[in-house]
């Protein structure tokens, strides 16, 4: 099998382990296949949606000005705390992919991945253009259960 230059991390909350040990459980066969192409998964501690909302406007500051979240736009402003605490939490990884510039797979505890997710992720980045110029992001998979609403200055 071809190696892949790929980095993976879940994110998890550090106030509930049992979701890393119930992703590791569900995706058994997927990282598995992942780690003989050499990618294994890291752990995120995920920024925590109740501890942005103990914390207030503070914390909500805290993370506009790390650029992590948008105050002044409006989707931000109907988003529940644990959304503001997800979407703050996948900006995290964003910038450290764009700091060292390599592709980056971000799983969030609750995925469920295809055990042949190796193969397709092997055949996706053969398939993509090879300058970082070309393209930025790519999102797997689906979300049924809110609306994914992006808005990355500067990203294209």
């Amino acid at each position: 099998a071809c190696m892949l230059d790929v980095d993976a991390v879940v994110i998890c909350l550090d106030s509930q382990p049992e979701r890393w040990a119930a992703f590791q459980a569900r995706n058994r066969a997927a990282l598995e296949n992942l780690r003989s192409v050499g990618v294994i998964c890291d752990v995120l501690s995920g920024v925590d949606g109740a501890d942005l909302h103990r914390q207030g406007l503070a914390g909500l500051q805290r993370l506009h000005d790390n650029g992590l979240i948008d105050l002044t736009n409006a989707s931000t402003s109907s988003m529940s705390w644990g959304s503001l605490g997800t979407a703050a939490s996948h900006r995290v990884l964003w910038k450290k992919a764009a700091v060292v510039n390599r592709p980056l797979l971000v799983f969030e505890d609750s995925a469920c991945l295809d055990p042949s997710l190796h193969t397709a992720l092997s055949d996706l980045l053969t398939d993509l253009p090879l300058t970082a110029s070309d393209w930025e992001i790519v999102h797997l998979g689906w979300n049924l259960d809110t609306d994914v609403v992006c808005s990355c200055p500067g990203m294209h």
